[in-house]
Parts: structure tokens; C-alpha cells; sequence
């Protein structure tokens, strides 16, 4: 059944009769006198449904005192309402097999549900009730915060990668809170108070700071009807203006050297200070996307045949690029080492090999294969339910919801003189930051 869902889409994407403008995901939407808007994306072949509710408000919207207020506010937001007390959220969800999470990140929380189609009506109660009507004591506050403290120390203070990422994010955005990880320091932790987080709830927890999406096996008509029944009375809430600091880090050609005893092979990584879908240098973002495939994206990336099947010096290579966060963010590629191998003498070999990307620039078959290569994963995305909320979550950064339907069209309209002065933009002065992160024997 995935093989044949997987080739409908593929003849889907590559136009067998293919409405016009449809778009990859097809999408449906409506929005609510209150604020609240609301996308649907119908799929009959599942019995199963996805809801994601998302609210503006990540680390980087958090008060400076109090980073990780919002990954704070993600743990407060299953403690219960009024109407559902304490723990009853999880136990009304565990019975109906409704598997439910939440994230944070630097810019939006996101609060995610799949279950079978008929549970559509009690997700949405219980996501309308904790938008409205959230409650929680101090006592429930301060124990949270130990369950926070002992996440942070499992995530980076006790991860081999922890407090190398730390120092790496710390010195690549400088004063900018992408430098702080989504669950704060943990002085910030503790300086967390029942008031602060009551008030960042009533600010941020709006139907006009938040979107809602639905995927799987429910109509538009049947979500509106719901949506409309459970949320349309909820207070709109202020309109929130974002705030973040305007200067572009100034960090550059700066190498860290870390070291961790519990990795066997040194990691190198280096970062350029990039543009996103907004910013001055708008206009390379998605020859980056192309780009970052290109570099490091699968087995047949520049990085990958020259290191780790040519010279045989990396065991693994990727990258990494997000052109849809709100403020611009960095472009990254690095490589796993294998034993033995000098990190430094790799790190000018990585040099050398970008410079040529400089130099010489992409290849038409690269550009064509990278093109191939990423339009042909939207039919995998559309498998299921879960993945379309990763292109969706950009709305709330204000990235259009039309870019997010036709990206295979940006995509493919890319040239090859585009994507070779996008290289030259980003990658002719030195990187930003170089990490080097060492077993320590």
C-alpha cells in the first residue's frame, strides 16, 4: 500500500492529471472572526488524523531573565484545566490510543495529536479548553522546574554533544537568543515563577497568535464545523508585534576546539552566517536549500564522494540549512572523521573543496540531480500524516503558505547562474564559526 500511495504522488507531483495550481499539499483553510487560522489537508487513504496546534512564541520571544519560559510553558500546558484537572489530559488521550507530544523551538511551540478519525472532536476539546482555560498551582510550577533541570542535564549537560553545541551557539550568534538552546540555561530555569509563566500563557496563547493544522482523513467541512463549535468563542487576544535584536552577529573565522569522553571519532563543523526567506540576500535562499543537498545531502554529495568514498578520511558528512526561521540562521556542513585522521588537515581539505565550489561552481547535472532529488521527497511526505507540519510550521515565522505549496516550482525554476552566485554570496569570505569536537582519551 505505501509503494502504491508513494507512486500516486509521484505522478501527482509530476503533473498526471494534475489540477492546475493545486499545489503540493492541496491544502484547504478558513479562519475564524477571532483570529485563529486553520489549514487542512484531506487524505482518505488513512484512517488516522493529525492535529497541530501551533502558537507564535519560541526561546528567542522569551523574556531575557527567563529563556525557556515557552519549552517551560510546553511541560505547564498538560497539568490540566479546570474542566480537565490534573493529569486527566493524559489519561482521556491514553485510553483513545491518542498519541500526543509537544516541541519548542527558537520561534514556535507546537503541540502535536494523532489518533483514529473519530477522535477529531475530543482533540480539539481538549486543545480549545488548555488555549482558554489553562490552570496551574505553584506547587506544580517549582516541581516542573526540577523535571526541566533534569531534561537539560540529560539533553546537553550529560549528551557528547552538549556542551561543545553550547559553546558553538554561543559564539556564533553572540548577543542573539538563537544562542541560547530552546530550553534556556539554568539560571534562566530557575528564575521560572508561577506569575511569569501565567503571564506568558495569557500573552502568547491567543487564537490570533496561533494556527491550527489538520491532516489525515477529516474534511474541511467537518474541521470548520468543529473549529468554529470549540474555539470561536475564545477572546482573540492582543496582536503580538515580535521583537528580536537587529544586529547580525559579528562572529567570524573563529575555530572551538572541545573535547568529550564519551564520542570514539572527532567531528568537524564549520558555519556561515546565511540569509533567510526575508532578509537582505533573500533572493539565494532556496539556491542554498539546493546547495546544502548538494554539499552534503546523500551519497552522492560533493562532500560524501570526495571524504568518505574518494579519500576515505570521513566515516559520514551533512549539512544544514533553514531559510524559514524568522530571524537568518546559519549554513552548516561537517564531517564525522575516521580514527587517526587530523582535524586540522581535514579542515583546509573542506576548504579547499568549497573554494573550488567558488571557483568552478555547480555543474548543470549536479543542479538537475539535486532538483530530481528533492521535488521527489515531497511524494514520500505526503505518505502519511505527520511530515507536512514540518513545511507548515514556518507560518508562524510569516512565511507564506503559497511558498509552502509550490516550493517543487522555486525549486526547479532555480538556474544555474542563481545557484552559483547564491555559492559565490555565502561562501567566499571565511566561515563564520569551525568547530572541532575530540575524543578525550
Amino acid at each position: 500500500m505505501r509503494l502504491l500511495l508513494s507512486l500516486f504522488f509521484v505522478c501527482f507531483l509530476i503533473g498526471c492529471e494534475k489540477p492546475k495550481d493545486r499545489g503540493i499539499f492541496g491544502h484547504k483553510s478558513f479562519s475564524l472572526s477571532n483570529g485563529l487560522d486553520v489549514y487542512v489537508i484531506e487524505n482518505k487513504f488513512t484512517s488516522l488524523i493529525n492535529v497541530h496546534v501551533f502558537y507564535k512564541v519560541g526561546t528567542a520571544d522569551d523574556p531575557s531573565a527567563e529563556r525557556g519560559l515557552s519549552h517551560f510553558l510546553e511541560h505547564l500546558m498538560f497539568k490540566g484545566t479546570e474542566k480537565f484537572p490534573k493529569n486527566s489530559l493524559d489519561q482521556i488521550l491514553s485510553r483513545q490510543g491518542t498519541d500526543f507530544n509537544a516541541y519548542t523551538t527558537q520561534d514556535f511551540t507546537a503541540y502535536t495529536s494523532t489518533a483514529s478519525a473519530d477522535q477529531l472532536e475530543l482533540i480539539l476539546i481538549l486543545e480549545a479548553d488548555r488555549m482558554n482555560s489553562l490552570s496551574f498551582s505553584k506547587d506544580s510550577v517549582d516541581k516542573e522546574k526540577q523535571v526541566v533541570l533534569e531534561e537539560r542535564a540529560m539533553r546537553l549537560e550529560n549528551n557528547p554533544f552538549g556542551p561543545a553545541q553550547e559553546e558553538f551557539l554561543r559564539v556564533l550568534y553572540g548577543n542573539h537568543p538563537y544562542g541560547i538552546p530552546p530550553i534556556g540555561y539554568v539560571k534562566h530555569i530557575n528564575a521560572y515563577s508561577q506569575e511569569s509563566a501565567m503571564a506568558h500563557y495569557k500573552k502568547y496563547y491567543t487564537p490570533q497568535n496561533a494556527f491550527i493544522l489538520v491532516t489525515g482523513n477529516a474534511s474541511v467541512e467537518k474541521v470548520k464545523s468543529l473549529v468554529e463549535k470549540y474555539f470561536q468563542s475564545i477572546p482573540g487576544g492582543e496582536k503580538i508585534t515580535r521583537q528580536r535584536l537587529t544586529e547580525r552577529p559579528s562572529s567570524s573565522n573563529i575555530t572551538i576546539r572541545n573535547k568529550s569522553p564519551r564520542i570514539q571519532l572527532t567531528y568537524v563543523h564549520m558555519s556561515y552566517h546565511a540569509p533567510n526567506f526575508k532578509s537582505e540576500g533573500h533572493e539565494h535562499a532556496i539556491p542554498l536549500k539546493i546547495l546544502s543537498h548538494i554539499i552534503a545531502g546523500n551519497e552522492l554529495s560533493r562532500l560524501y564522494e570526495k571524504f568518505v568514498e574518494g579519500e576515505k578520511i570521513a566515516a559520514d558528512v551533512d549539512s544544514e540549512y533553514n531559510y524559514t526561521s524568522f530571524d537568518p540562521q546559519d549554513f552548516s556542513f561537517g564531517m564525522t572523521l575516521i580514527s587517526g585522521i587530523n582535524p586540522d588537515e581535514a579542515i583546509k581539505k573542506m576548504r579547499t573543496e568549497i573554494q573550488s565550489l567558488v571557483t568552478a561552481g555547480i555543474t548543470e547535472q549536479e543542479l538537475n540531480q539535486a532538483k530530481r532529488d528533492l521535488t521527489a521527497n515531497f511524494a514520500f511526505v505526503l505518505d502519511g500524516i505527520t511530515q507536512p507540519a514540518k513545511y507548515f510550521s514556518p507560518i508562524a515565522n510569516g512565511y507564506s503558505v503559497e511558498n509552502i505549496e509550490h516550493l517543487d516550482k522555486k525549486i526547479n525554476q532555480v538556474t544555474l547562474e542563481q545557484l552559483n552566485a547564491a555559492i559565490r554570496y555565502l561562501l567566499s569570505s571565511d566561515p563564520a564559526v569551525t568547530l572541532i569536537l575530540l575524543p578525550n582519551r
